[in-house]
């Protein structure tokens, strides 16, 4: 049985590649060419003929138009081939090449080349059709694609568009964030609020749990993509046991390294740790849909790369810490995932690693903060991104996080600019965060619905 994270596995994978819509458009051309041949057979010519706009021309110059659509056809597709490979070549040189599978999922560069190919074949399938002996003219047939053709030349305008758009930087963060934002709601659903406020307590395990357990192994090696929880808490259950998780969404596995630790040991046998395995979805990537960190590296890539020497490119870079600024005050209102999960009955029987908002803030800052101590506009959006997260941190867990940060943007700034007045500036910015510290954060029930 396919889990539900090995589907989204799955569909991230083909809706990464540029086979997939092509091939749906190739189908829907064939279709569409049996559909106009069986109403050109149907309807006789006299009726056909007297519509506007269709074509009303012989069998040979019906040859002739769509074996020039045809042949037009390929060599769009060989033009839009080649300019695609170039947008990625560039791509993958100024922001990093594990921001291409973002150039790659992009939907409408699928659809325009699986509409060329389309039209291609759409063509050949009616020229086949056109039987000049017989006097056979698919007026119809013929007239659409002519339509196609003129289609054509629109989408290709719209590609190279497109394609010069999809290149700037401003819209592969917009396109990052969109997704970053996409995963915190994902792994984040539940709104923080009074009840929720304290962390999640560590569950009463067993007192044998270290002499009564053993480890599952790992059967393969890659990053871990996503975890199947419901099926690891149906395994549970079913064997009675509890399983104590190894690794969390993009860590990387060694074949033959414990997956977790499963009580009581006497319940662990080859067909369990076969499919406490499928339970984990391992690939030979990080994927963004269950891995929380890595949708944050993506953005801070893209700013790391702005702010390397050959570049030197801060105004990018200041759009990355905005958008990382926005995405943490999005998860300062939100509560982590639960790492204890339990069956029907309310038994603990999965323990998983947890995301913290810690570990999401040191994703977002720590590499940043590193490599622009020496950059005044950085040092101190830096400062301004996390008075906008203070203004949600309602823990003290996350205001201390967010303190941390602060505290060590200030050292470096002290360590490394050489004005006196940025030093003022970064010192100024400083003291207030420290004053919205100390103010109650804003709860989701606070703000007013549009």
């Amino acid at each position: 049985m396919l889990h539900r994270s090995r589907l989204q596995a799955f569909w991230y994978k083909v809706d990464s590649s540029f086979w997939f819509r092509p091939t749906l458009m190739v189908l829907a051309a064939i279709a569409l060419a049996v559909t106009t041949l069986a109403l050109d057979d149907f309807l006789e010519d006299k009726i056909l003929t007297r519509i506007p706009l269709i074509y009303g021309g012989g069998a040979e110059a019906a040859q002739t138009i769509l074996s020039t659509i045809g042949s037009s056809m390929v060599n769009v597709v060989s033009v839009t081939f080649s300019i695609t490979i170039v947008a990625l070549s560039l791509a993958s040189t100024q922001f990093g090449p594990r921001l291409l599978n973002n150039f790659m999922r992009d939907e409408s560069n699928q659809y325009v080349l699986g509409f060329f190919v389309a039209t291609f074949i759409y063509c050949l399938l009616i020229i086949r059709a056109i039987r000049v002996d017989e006097v056979f003219i698919p007026h119809l047939s013929v007239s659409v694609g002519i339509i196609l053709a003129i289609t054509a030349f629109f989408v290709l305008i719209y590609f190279i568009h497109h394609i010069a758009s999809s290149i700037k930087a401003e819209t592969l963060v917009h396109i990052v964030d969109k997704e970053l934002v996409k995963t915190i709601e994902q792994l984040c659903p539940e709104p923080m609020d009074a009840s929720t406020e304290e962390p999640e307590p560590v569950p009463d395990m067993p007192e044998d749990f270290e002499e009564n357990s053993a480890v599952a192994p790992a059967l393969e090696h890659g990053y871990l993509q996503a975890l199947e929880i419901d099926g690891l808490v149906r395994l549970a259950k079913e064997k009675d046991l509890i399983f104590v998780l190894a690794y969390k969404p993009g860590e990387y596995i060694v074949q033959g390294t414990p997956l977790l630790r499963a009580w009581p040991r006497t319940s662990l046998n080859h067909d369990v740790v076969k499919n406490v395995n499928d339970q984990f979805v391992i690939g030979s990537m990080r994927t963004p849909f269950q891995d929380l960190e890595y949708a944050i590296h993506q953005l801070v890539e893209i700013a790391l790369r702005a702010l390397s020497p050959g570049i030197n490119d801060t105004f990018t870079a200041l759009g990355c810490i905005d958008r990382l600024g926005s995405a943490l005050a999005l998860l300062a209102r939100r509560r982590m995932p639960h790492i204890a999960h339990r069956d029907d009955s309310g038994r603990l029987r999965v323990i998983t690693h947890a995301n913290t908002f810690a570990g999401a803030m040191n994703a977002a800052f720590n590499a940043i903060r590193q490599n622009s101590a020496h950059n005044a506009a950085v040092t101190i959006r830096m400062l301004e991104v996390l008075q906008a997260v203070a203004v949600f941190a309602r823990t003290s867990e996350r205001k201390e996080s967010v303190r941390r940060h602060a505290d060590m943007i200030l050292r470096a700034a002290e360590r490394n600019l050489p004005e006196d007045d940025d030093r003022a500036d970064v010192r100024r910015r400083y003291d207030e965060l420290l004053q919205m510290l100390k103010r109650p954060g804003i709860k989701q029930s606070d703000s007013v619905d549009a």
